[in-house]
């Protein structure tokens, strides 16, 4: 029984014609800035500042908790999160121009998704507090360092993904029941059915935590979200029971209404494994995480294999596929695009 509801847990951590996967043939006005966070076989993690078609190395340390972070505006600061001396994860900063790293959040279990206002001077986080079960989205004021940990007291509500709008500074959030995950396990376990997901809810916040609206509803689980400039569409990206052979769905989502279609498929594009979809030209061009079906395979020294897995862009326009980013021997954990 145990076995079955760690395996469920870390796991829960409309197109008609199968497109030709381009390579990067890019010219220098269709570059892209990302920030690429890539662990290798030798479980050491490297962050890459992509940047006219070049890797600048901006830190490399060895891996500990799942690796996130994000670049300052001016690209002179790397956020990023990391074990502390008590083996609990929490956010850090390092001065690229002298190379000094400094700790600033303590007392915490766990942090990661981190958004960065327009100013740098407000971050948002992800966290999980000592003793609780759900997540948390909390702001740290980057200047005096006060934490603001949002409906603290709610020991149900539990924050999978969210994404920040720099210019409407709202937060969109995907959310769910703990109880309820909990009573799905206990469900699929004792009966041997397939795992239903508990009721995943799409909600917008303003800087401050204050819940404006409830969005949208799926009954499916969800990998992501990521908000358009506008702040009219999210994107999302949805599987029924993720697994190698899963077909995973790049959904949008209207923001006023909650309506949403699918507008890209792996199981129709010969991929696996979609992540973190996000816009680049809004209503044009999308970037996700991608698996390629026939890619190689990777063993780590810890013996735990995955595939490679390739950052791919997607035109809406003329539905082209092109694989814009890839690296051998490891794999990329995640990327950050810098919309123009």
């Amino acid at each position: 029984m145990k076995l079955k509801i760690i395996i469920i847990l870390a796991v829960f951590i409309t197109i008609g014609t199968v497109l030709v996967v381009h390579k990067n043939t890019s010219s220098e006005s269709d570059y892209q800035d990302m920030l690429i966070l890539f662990t290798d076989q030798n479980l050491t993690v490297s962050y890459f500042f992509h940047h006219k078609n070049t890797d600048d190395l901006v830190n490399i340390k060895k891996a500990a908790d799942f690796p996130t972070a994000v670049l300052s505006n001016n690209k002179n600061e790397l956020y990023y999160t990391d074990f502390d001396s008590n083996s609990d994860t929490q956010l850090f900063k390092k001065d690229l121009k002298t190379s000094n790293i400094s700790q600033l959040t303590k007392n915490l279990k766990s942090v990661d998704t981190l958004k960065l206002d327009e100013e740098n001077q407000k971050m948002y986080m992800k966290v999980l507090l000592k003793g609780d079960k759900n997540f948390h989205i909390a702001t740290l004021d980057l200047k005096t360092k006060k934490m603001v940990v949002w409906n603290e007291g709610n020991k149900d509500r539990s924050v999978k993904f969210f994404d920040f709008n720099k210019r409407t500074g709202l937060v969109y959030a995907v959310i769910y029941s703990e109880k309820e995950l909990y009573h799905n396990l206990v469900e699929f376990n004792n009966n041997h059915t397939t795992f239903k997901s508990p009721l995943h809810r799409f909600v917008m916040f303003d800087d401050k935590g204050r819940q404006l609206k409830e969005i949208g509803q799926i009954n499916v689980q969800v990998q992501d979200i990521s908000v358009s400039t506008s702040g009219e569409k999210v994107l999302f990206t949805s599987v029924s029971n993720p697994n190698e052979d899963s077909n995973y769905v790049i959904n949008e989502m209207r923001t006023d209404d909650g309506t949403y279609f699918s507008i890209f498929e792996s199981a129709q594009n010969k991929l696996s494994n979609l992540q973190q979809a996000q816009y680049l030209q809004e209503g044009r061009k999308i970037y996700f995480l991608a698996a390629a079906n026939d890619a190689k395979v990777l063993k780590d020294e810890s013996g735990t294999t995955a595939k490679l897995r390739s950052i791919y862009q997607y035109n809406l326009i003329d539905q082209k596929l092109t694989m814009k980013w890839s690296k051998n021997n490891g794999i990329i954990n995640g990327f950050l695009l810098f919309n123009k």
